[in-house]
């Protein structure tokens, strides 16, 4: 299972990430959003993603991409102005691991994962324990701008 939310102005997006035929993962509806200060909601969201999973959908031609799903309930327009002040985190639940890894600004404009923010939790660790630190990473970045 592969996760991830977007931090910006106060809120955290967390879409689904499908897995495409290709292998690669893109976010799609439904999109949750809560409010920073809003511990449980955040929870909530988080927690149902978590238990959408990751559905396995066709991979879009290049020319049939669209807008990027977050946009919408952002009230922007566009990548560039979403991601210019926006954070990101994913939770990898993959092999037997549990991560949280903060992701950094590349040089081509997106996001890789920060090797200094990578957080591993024991295999027997509860998906309750890894939203918990996720809420309190949200929320401390937040409040430290």
């Amino acid at each position: 299972m592969l996760m991830g939310c977007y931090l910006r102005e106060g809120k955290v997006y967390v879409p689904v990430q499908a897995k495409t035929e290709a292998g690669f993962y893109m976010d799609i509806e439904p999109v949750e959003v809560a409010a920073v200060p809003d511990t449980e909601g955040l929870r909530r969201a988080l927690l149902a993603t978590y238990a959408r999973g990751n559905p396995g959908v066709p991979t879009p031609a290049r020319n049939e991409r669209s807008r990027p799903v977050v946009l919408r309930h952002a009230g922007v327009k566009s990548w560039a102005r979403f991601a210019h002040n926006a954070d990101v985190w994913q939770m990898d639940l993959r092999r037997g691991a549990c991560r949280i890894i903060g992701q950094q600004r590349s040089a081509d404009g997106g996001w890789v994962d920060d090797p200094d923010q990578v957080i591993t939790f024991p295999p027997d660790a509860g998906i309750e324990a890894v939203v918990e630190r996720l809420v309190t990473i949200l929320q401390a970045v937040a409040r430290d701008g």
